[in-house]
């Protein structure tokens, strides 16, 4: 999935804090639209406030992690991505297939 304003650009070091050569994403948006999506969410229901500091809580822990993909490996997952092997299909499906034997 890809968001508007947002794309994965690779470096040598991420202002936010990245190991360095990783892939990072680069935001498009700036201080000041962040200030005011913030603002916006202290007005949000308490429920949805948790849910929105446990996002940015997760995200700034997946910053500071040691664990990261080689260049091979995102590749490996975007070419998987964009082209899955159907050897599994989903439950309605099966379904479906059982539905037409009977």
């Amino acid at each position: 999935m890809r968001m508007a304003g947002i794309r994965r650009i690779e470096t040598r070091s991420c202002r936010h804090g990245a190991p360095a050569k990783a892939l990072c994403y680069d935001y498009d948006m700036t201080s000041k639209a962040l200030n005011e999506v913030l603002r916006r969410v202290e007005h949000w229901p308490e429920s949805r406030q948790d849910e929105a500091a446990r996002v940015l809580l997760e995200m700034e822990g997946q910053d500071a992690s040691p664990l990261t993909l080689t260049e091979e490996q995102v590749a490996e997952v975007e070419r998987r991505l964009a082209a899955p092997h159907r050897k599994f299909i989903t439950l309605d499906e099966v379904r479906r297939r059982f539905d037409r034997q009977s």
